[in-house]
């Protein structure tokens, strides 16, 4: 049923244009080849996409002196996050106020080197 359930989310995706088929198919070998779930391999595709996003455009800008980077949180402390998972350990969780003082960090005049970087900002998780 997941299997089903996966395939169709993959479907919506083709049809909304966010996915296109060839990749819809090739996710769906590499979840068969990988015994992964569909969604986790799409995941991992579009996080590759947004790795090679972030580095390319970093590249085609930093001559004009801008710095791109990116975030990569992992799940923050949030009120709906502790509500869909109360027995979750928070204190591990970084709070939204420490995600942003890593992107105004990124985005400040401090910031004199880091570029082409995705930045993760996982607290003690």
């Amino acid at each position: 049923m997941l299997a089903n359930q996966s395939r169709r989310f993959g479907e919506t995706l083709v049809d909304r244009h966010v996915l296109s088929r060839d990749d819809l198919e090739h996710a769906i070998s590499e979840a068969d080849r990988s015994h992964q779930p569909l969604p986790s391999v799409l995941l991992r595709m579009g996080l590759v996409g947004s790795k090679d996003l972030t580095a390319a455009l970093a590249e085609e800008v930093a001559k004009a002196g801008i710095l791109v980077n990116a975030v990569a949180p992992s799940i923050m402390d949030t009120p709906p996050n502790r509500q869909a998972m109360p027995k979750a350990d928070y204190g591990l969780w970084p709070k939204v106020e420490e995600v942003a003082a890593t992107i105004a960090f990124l985005a400040s005049p401090e910031n004199l080197v880091t570029r082409g970087a995705i930045v993760p900002v996982y607290g003690k998780s």
